[in-house]
């Protein structure tokens, strides 16, 4: 048995479009993807971001748009209950882990060790 067994749901969001294959077969149970161009928001958002590093802009966008999947799944979750249990013990996560598919993991990574109600 794997370090972290039972499920998780993950989120997918790419500048690489033309990876979006290869990101779904890495990710095939993927809970939400989106596959962007980041090339109209650079243009869009060149004036506002002046002197700042286009790659650490886009990087918290990517981060941000993610984040967007993750909310509007438990949006549309919380949807899905019945009238009756909407807003009980409302659907939400322990632990969020944004990561990036780039980097290399040398270690194992005992998702359960981390504390809970953070984002890491």
């Amino acid at each position: 048995m794997g370090v972290n067994p039972g499920s998780w749901d993950v989120f997918v969001h790419s500048w690489h479009p033309d990876l979006e294959s290869t990101f779904r077969e890495a990710f095939p149970n993927a809970t939400a993807t989106s596959f962007e161009d980041n090339r109209p928001y650079e243009t869009a958002l060149s004036g506002i971001f002046k002197g700042s590093r286009w790659p650490a802009v886009s990087f918290s966008l990517s981060v941000a748009r993610a984040a967007m999947l993750l909310l509007q799944h438990t949006h549309a979750q919380e949807e899905a209950r019945t009238p009756q249990r909407r807003g009980k013990g409302s659907y939400e996560y322990s632990r969020v882990l944004l990561m990036r598919p780039d980097v290399f993991m040398l270690k194992n990574l005992d998702l359960a060790r981390l504390p809970l109600g953070r984002v890491y």
